[in-house]
């Protein structure tokens, strides 16, 4: 998605897209605690900042209730990750999929397994991130979820 041309289109200036999605499309206020989509279950989400608003998002979304989240290059997927995990516990979430380059990412120490450890039942993980200091953490979390894991892949 080419966010200068949505920026364009609905005349607004914003440098960051997390800012730009968050207040402009889902006309969320700063420090927003609304639940926007209660019965969410699949959530797919490419090239939105969570820099400064994974708090936002991550109140947005009941992650309880997700059985499917996808995130393709994102900046800051871990802080929304983790601010996810911290308000409630992913109880239903099946599938995961990250896909991120070195740009992308804050380095966030123990993101990967604190997020992946605070739930049980995963069945498909599929990850690829620039980071090579979590690939341990990556395979760890893949040697908690061997009674459910169905598939995996790790670039």
């Amino acid at each position: 998605m080419d966010w200068s041309e949505v920026q364009a289109a609905l005349f607004v200036d914003e440098d960051d897209t997390g800012t730009l999605f968050v207040r402009n499309v889902l006309e969320l206020l700063p420090k927003s605690t609304t639940r926007m989509f209660p019965a969410l279950q699949v959530y797919s989400l490419s090239n939105v900042s969570f820099k400064s608003a994974a708090k936002e998002m991550a109140y947005a979304f009941d992650f309880g209730l997700l059985y499917s989240l996808k995130l393709r290059f994102c900046f800051g997927w871990e802080r929304f990750l983790l601010r996810g995990s911290c308000l409630s516990r992913p109880t239903r979430l099946k599938l995961l999929e990250i896909q991120s380059t070195i740009h992308y990412e804050v380095q966030a120490e123990d993101s990967i397994s604190e997020f992946l450890g605070s739930f049980h039942g995963l069945e498909q993980l599929a990850i690829s991130t620039g980071s090579l200091a979590w690939t341990l953490d990556i395979w760890r979390v893949v040697l908690y979820y061997k009674s459910t894991l169905k598939a995996f892949a790790h670039h």
